[in-house]
């Protein structure tokens, strides 16, 4: 309703504008009381937000209620006095005053009406920031470009102007400031009347500057006439004005506009979220205003003062009756002195009397009542106002609702939920709240901290987990091999065939005896189509463990890996396999090559074609085909050019010693007798660790579930055995047998313990 009127206001300020000659006096009589029932009913409540909250800044406010005051002061003795009754013929000044009169009352809807909106209210906060920060900004680089060019361009069109406010205006003004929104460029086209000094003798023309100097107006237009100058106020066209007046439209019009949109959009940016909630507190205290207004709008409000002052004459009377009852009743027993009876009033051990306690208890009965009456009208406004405060709370907490959803993190809040009885602890439980948000926002940079002072730790283990074998290193003694081990392949990140790293697992935490609360394990299993399986392996490939029975899935029985799930191995649990490692003793030309009293071996590597990393020979337990068959067929695709080679396709143990011994037995070296022991066959028994689980390999395909067990053959041979027809490509490396053998992946210990069987060095 207060709108209705207000747009009502408007509209019959509008039509008092636009009345032609000297207007309608009944028309501005209207517009004048109602424009003084806005401006009384703003004094008052300015007045009661004064008296409640002293704190509040009211600059605003009373620069306001000063305008409509001073428009007032104006419209009243310019535009009805001055025009009506002494008959002024100040009509444009008026007319003036009601325009400025209403742009003011146009204005004034922005920041009265349109923050309720939930729209217009945090749009208004936006263009309050932008206008304050970034358009003073670039006020402030436009006044340093429109002052400079705007006197340069005139100065240069008119050379002899008289120096007064029609040059400074026409300079600042109309070349500098209205150029920032019309491309006016007449004057600079055509010339008007002769500007140079065309009609002086050589001593004439030496004195010229001191004849027009005369006046420090330089006005003189006979002297400028005698030089050939037709007028002081000359224009000329050149060159150089059209070259101010391009820097001027470059600087002004492209680079200024173009940084202020950007300013704009930075701050629109910034504040978008900090607008909603500053727009939340602004509508609470509108909403406590609107609140302390009375029922009727201007021009109406005059009844509700009415009223107003009725209520309070009454409230009034009805004290002073109260007050009158209670003299009476104090004075009444002075009446009972002509009475037969005469009623002695008991003295009190205080040396007081009843009477006096009587009266004493009746006047602190009425403070009491009237105190009660004031409680129940501050109770009233307090409820009203903790109703604002909690719509205004509602929307707030409904966008912290949408933004919960979407991270749960900020999903801190409390609700306060206040009944009439609890008004009392609302400032108390607003503390409390304060101080809830402060301790979680202590919280939340603790726990960031926190996070990364264990990613920290986590990267100081790695680093020091891998220097560890270097700092340590086993001396060239050969101790015995140690009875347990942790992963190293097994915990090398990323996995295998992927780019996903392994959760960190520490030498502490590998153990499944040791509980690691916070083990994530991602999980990896690679589907039967992956590359990473060959073509008769993918009818083996297991398919993911039934959700039945998860339960029982298979754990690695040296610990943890970092990744769970079947990885790239084709069974969950144990994988098992036979893997070869040829060696053969290194030789520089007719001698062997020795490292501190011991000889070096060298071994075949395979490089994958698809992981690019080294391996041996491996044959895998797939059906009911022999390992032992499936190794000696993969070691005769990979290392030699000719697959057909003349091999025997074994299928026990004694056929794939028989294999290897062939190519000791090669008709290359039939001219020499070979003993029994210029070769040498070895079988390495499985690795034995704390669990008795023969056959772990610390392999980089290893995850919780999944992991492989080998028998592990080492074929020795003589350094003068050649194998025929090795392949040249590069996927078939002779490489000595060291302990920086790391492309390899198969545990350090193994080879270790081939090197002292065959006593070489291992260094």
């Amino acid at each position: 309703m207060d709108f209705t009127a207000y747009l009502l206001f408007l509209f019959f300020f509008t039509l008092a504008v636009m009345w032609p000659s000297c207007g309608n006096l009944v028309l501005d009589y209207i517009v004048f009381f109602w424009a003084v029932s806005i401006a009384v009913e703003n004094i008052r409540i300015t007045y009661l937000k004064y008296c409640d909250h002293r704190d509040r800044p009211m600059t605003g406010v009373l620069l306001g209620i000063g305008i409509e005051v001073i428009f007032l002061v104006l419209f009243l003795f310019i535009r009805i006095i001055g025009l009506w009754t002494f008959g002024t013929r100040h009509i444009a000044i008026a007319k003036a005053i009601l325009s400025f009169g209403l742009i003011y009352y146009f204005y004034r809807v922005l920041y009265i009406y349109f923050p309720i909106s939930s729209k217009f209210g945090p749009m208004m906060i936006r263009l309050q920031y932008m206008i304050c920060d970034d358009f003073v900004t670039f006020l402030r680089l436009f006044v340093i470009f429109m002052i400079s060019s705007g006197v340069a361009i005139t100065a240069v069109l008119y050379p002899h102007h008289p120096l007064n406010w029609d040059l400074f205006s026409k300079a600042i003004l109309f070349r500098g400031l209205m150029a920032l929104f019309t491309s006016e460029m007449s004057d600079l086209k055509t010339s008007d009347g002769t500007c140079s000094i065309n009609r002086t003798t050589g001593d004439h023309q030496m004195s010229a500057c001191s004849a027009l100097s005369r006046s420090y107006r330089y006005d003189s237009i006979s002297t400028y006439r005698q030089y050939g100058i037709s007028t002081p106020f000359c224009r000329q066209t050149s060159w150089i004005a059209w070259l101010l007046l391009i820097q001027y439209f470059f600087l002004a019009k492209r680079l200024l506009i173009s940084l202020l949109t950007a300013l704009f959009s930075v701050t629109g940016a910034r504040i978008q979220r900090q607008s909603e909630q500053i727009w939340c507190y602004n509508q609470y205290a509108i909403l406590v205003e609107y609140q302390n207004r009375l029922r009727l709008p201007p021009p109406f409000v005059i009844f509700s003062y009415i009223i107003e002052s009725m209520m309070i004459i009454c409230r009034q009377c009805k004290r002073c009756f109260e007050k009158r009852c209670t003299t009476n009743q104090a004075t009444a027993p002075a009446t009972t002195r002509n009475v037969r009876y005469v009623t002695v009033p008991m003295q009190s051990p205080t040396g007081t009397t009843d009477d006096a306690h009587s009266n004493e208890k009746q006047s602190n009965t009425i403070s009491s009542n009237s105190e009660t009456i004031e409680d129940k009208d501050s109770e009233r406004k307090n409820e009203a106002s903790i109703y604002w405060k909690h719509k205004a709370k509602d929307y707030f907490l409904q966008i912290q609702a949408a933004e919960t959803a979407k991270d749960p993190s900020k999903g801190l809040v409390i609700g306060l939920s206040l009944s009439a009885n609890d008004h009392l602890k609302c400032n108390s439980i607003a503390n409390v709240q304060k101080d809830i948000e402060v301790l979680r926002r202590a919280l939340l940079q603790s726990k960031d901290r926190l996070v990364s002072l264990e990613e920290t730790m986590n990267n100081s283990n790695v680093l020091l987990e891998k220097i560890s074998p270097i700092v340590f290193r086993v001396d060239q003694k050969f101790t015995e091999i140690p009875t347990k081990f942790l992963h190293i392949y097994s915990r090398q990140s990323p996995y295998v065939y992927t780019e996903n790293a392994r959760s960190w697992v520490g030498d502490k935490f590998v153990p499944w005896t040791f509980s690691n609360e916070f083990y994530r394990p991602i999980l990896i299993t690679l589907p039967k189509e992956h590359q990473c399986f060959s073509d008769n392996e993918r009818s083996f490939v297991e398919s993911d463990w039934s959700p039945e029975i998860k339960s029982s899935i298979p754990l690695n029985p040296s610990g943890r890996t970092g990744v769970q799930g079947r990885g790239a191995h084709i069974r969950w649990g144990a994988n098992k396999s036979v893997i070869v490692i040829v060696t053969r003793w290194k030789k520089d030309e007719k001698e062997f090559v020795v490292l501190q009293g011991r000889p070096i071996l060298e071994t075949i590597i395979f490089i994958d074609e698809n992981t690019k990393t080294c391996k041996f020979a491996e044959g895998k337990i797939l059906g009911e085909e022999s390992p032992y068959k499936a190794v000696c067929q993969m070691f005769n695709d990979l290392a030699f050019k000719d697959k057909n080679c003349e091999c025997i396709l074994p299928f026990r143990k004694e056929n794939m010693i028989e294999f290897f011994e062939s190519f000791a037995r090669s008709n290359e070296f039939e001219s020499h007798t070979f003993s029994r022991g210029e070769y040498r066959l070895l079988f390495i028994f499985s690795y034995s660790i704390e669990t008795s689980l023969v056959g772990y390999i610390d392999d980089v395909r290893n995850t919780d579930n999944a992991w492989l067990e080998a028998e592990i053959w080492n074929f020795h041979y003589d350094s003068h055995v050649a194998f025929p027809s090795l392949r040249d490509d590069g996927t078939v490396l002779w490489t000595t047998l060291a302990d920086n053998l790391n492309r390899v992946s198969i545990q350090t210990s193994i080879l270790r313990r081939i090197a002292r069987i065959h006593d070489a060095s291992f260094d």
